[in-house]
């Protein structure tokens, strides 16, 4: 069963910017707006007193020096260097699940729209494998699954056997990269799942995946950069100016929130009731739009059925069309 995304294009149709060139257009950005940013630094320590902090950095020549604060914004993503440092971290609430993954030389890929397309195949109702074409003419490819699964692919961790195995297992994608090598030895996400205890304290704030990473399966970790960076700048700013702002309210709630209809999502995709959705026919429109919007990231318009009642719509909407078809 395939699945099919629109791809995000560079303007020449080729597909997706690799992520690295992404990274650094969004980093020059940054210098060009007079921001101080620097490369190849680690933070290897961090203090707090109530009225500043003190960050311990060091960089490749193994130098080490302080930089201090009076508010500190963890965008660090999977990096997640603030839980780590300050034992904020604890056990998602979702299943355990796992990934390999690695580039590949997309010689095989089709010509004109069809090689530009996010996709991936549904091996079984909890394992996918993801394609996403690159505009360097490169594939991410990569297998997903509960965490038992993916270890029983190469039972001596050998990542690259697991990724061919897994290549193998399916019908379509077998044909485009079965006979190809791996640009790196595939990466292997262990129980990628995490959660943390708090999303902020005094004089620190968690956003993205630094606070919440659920499941690549919808990306849902761009949609907790943006808004949560945002907020969390903004209320910075508010509070370094003077004014008291309510965290709790303003920010975890409101972000939690986000957190929670998707995870609602992320559970119904691994059920398969969301997939029973998505493939019935005739399609309702309306349903479509709504669901969509969700995926797309509107996880705070409560407008939207699909958001304001998440816990349920998915799970009672899919029973419906299972009992429809049994009936006829």
């Amino acid at each position: 069963m395939i699945l099919v995304t629109n791809s995000e294009k560079d303007g020449t149709g080729r597909g997706r910017f690799p992520r690295a060139d992404f990274d650094n257009a969004l980093a020059q950005e940054v210098i060009n707006k007079g921001i101080d940013l620097e490369f190849e630094t680690e933070v290897i320590g961090i203090e707090f007193n109530g009225t500043d902090s003190i960050t311990t950095v060091k960089n490749k020549n193994g130098e080490t020096k302080e930089i201090h604060a009076k508010f500190v914004i963890d965008s660090s993503g999977y990096g997640r260097v603030l839980p780590r440092l300050l034992d904020l971290e604890k056990p998602s609430k979702l299943s355990p699940h796992s990934a390999i993954f690695s580039h590949v030389k997309d010689s095989n890929r089709e010509e004109g729209t069809e090689g530009t397309l996010i996709s991936f195949d549904i091996i079984e109702t909890e394992v996918w494998l993801w394609v996403i074409p690159f505009s360097n003419g490169n594939t991410s490819v990569g297998i997903v699954g509960p965490t038992e699964y993916i270890d029983k692919l190469s039972e001596n961790g050998d990542t690259m056997e697991a990724l061919k195995k897994a290549i193998s297992l399916s019908d379509y994608y077998v044909k485009r990269f079965g006979d190809v090598d791996f640009l790196f030895e595939p990466k292997h996400l262990k129980d990628y799942s995490c959660s943390v205890k708090q999303l902020f304290g005094d004089g620190f704030a968690l956003t993205g995946n630094a606070s919440e990473f659920l499941d690549p399966v919808f990306s849902s970790g761009m949609a907790f950069a943006t808004e949560g960076g945002m907020t969390a700048a903004k209320l910075a700013i508010r509070q370094l100016n003077g004014e008291k702002v309510d965290w709790q309210t303003e920010f975890a709630d409101y972000i939690l929130y986000g957190v929670d209809v998707f995870t609602t999502y992320v559970k119904e995709w691994y059920t398969g009731n969301l997939q029973e959705l998505f493939f019935h026919q005739p399609e309702n429109p309306d349903v479509k739009r709504k669901i969509c919007a969700v995926l797309a990231g509107y996880v705070w318009d409560k407008k939207n059925t699909f958001v304001r009642i998440h816990d349920t719509a998915i799970k009672n909407l899919a029973e419906f069309i299972k009992t429809e078809k049994i009936q006829s």
